[in-house]
């Protein structure tokens, strides 16, 4: 079984009022890319391709 590194770059537009006033929402998305990406992604593309 061959292993690969598959890197993938997302753009995602979160609407305004998802953040709280104090919030930094670079640490929130950063903290919680899954989710963000799982709700607000529009596009995506693979970037690399690597065997492991």
């Amino acid at each position: 079984m061959n292993k690969y590194t598959v890197n993938v770059e997302y753009t995602i537009y979160v609407p305004d009022g998802e953040f709280e006033e104090n919030d930094d929402p670079l640490a929130e998305i950063e903290d919680y890319y899954n989710d963000f990406i799982d709700e607000f992604q529009t596009e995506s593309r693979c970037v690399s391709v690597e065997e492991c």
